[in-house]
């Protein structure tokens, strides 16, 4: 996983991090056999988690309808 430099300095980047791999490990069965890329945009810092996880739910839908 990876948090570009330009989002914050190290503590905010692995806080992000930390709230990322949260997030999918909430959302994705360990079973499934994914490779995924998540690019974290400046949004994500101003929203709390709840919203965070509610977003990436709804993408994560988005894209398995489209399958």
């Amino acid at each position: 996983m990876s948090v570009n430099k330009k989002i914050g300095h190290a503590v905010v980047r692995n806080r992000l991090k930390r709230q990322v791999r949260a997030i999918i490990d909430s959302t994705f069965n360990k079973e499934q056999n994914l490779d995924m890329i998540v690019i974290v945009r400046n949004k994500f810092l101003e929203q709390d988690y709840e919203t965070n996880l509610k977003d990436f739910k709804y993408l994560l839908n988005k894209i398995n309808k489209e399958k």
